[in-house]
């Protein structure tokens, strides 16, 4: 439904981009960000320093109990 707003131009990277940052506005402090990042394999820009997406930190320690269950499971890189 047209809400009176102009047409878009955009296309390819610069379109999804604009998506994007239309998602981080209308999603503001809702915690949908980081998922965002991490599932389109983005670096996350913070304050304290960027997180490539190729960086440990982006995965979580897998709980000791979880990996004594099951012997095939090794932990991820970094913890």
């Amino acid at each position: 439904m047209n809400r009176g707003l102009p047409a878009v131009s955009l296309s390819g990277e610069a379109l999804y981009d604009e998506i994007l940052k239309q998602r981080r506005v209308e999603l503001a402090f809702e915690g949908h960000r980081w998922f965002d990042m991490k599932r389109l394999a983005r670096t996350m820009y913070k304050e304290t320093g960027n997180i490539p997406h190729s960086s440990y930190r982006i995965l979580a320690r897998i709980p000791f109990r979880e990996r004594n269950a099951n012997s095939n499971i090794a932990q991820n890189v970094g913890y």
